[in-house]
């Protein structure tokens, strides 16, 4: 028996990489990994401070800006399952801890 206050626990234990689909081919994070790609190539060339600051900077916001996006993904998961019927959030929790094999965290 699954309680409501389990299900946040097994959204949250679900990797970050399983809800990047679409947010990594969004303009945005394109757009992001662009200008880093552009950022890497200017410090290997100049080698100046101010050029690994940059890239550290915009590698900082870029990995923010995914974090974010997964912690909506994440809610909007946990939403859905507990929009579901009893029965249904159930069902849904079990095959959310056989795909991600979260057995012995549950």
């Amino acid at each position: 028996m699954i309680e409501y206050k389990d299900i946040e626990k097994i959204v949250y234990l679900i990797p970050e990489r399983n809800f990047y689909d679409g947010v990594i081919d969004s303009k945005i994070a394109r757009e992001y990994q662009a200008y880093i790609e552009f950022q890497s190539q200017k410090y290997n060339q100049t080698k100046r401070k101010c050029d690994w600051d940059e890239l550290k900077r915009l590698n900082a916001e870029y990995e923010r800006y995914l974090a974010n996006e997964v912690d909506v993904k994440r809610k909007l998961l946990w939403f859905g399952l507990l929009r579901r019927s009893k029965e249904e959030m159930e069902e849904e929790c079990l095959k959310l801890i056989e795909r991600f094999h979260l057995e012995r965290w549950v």
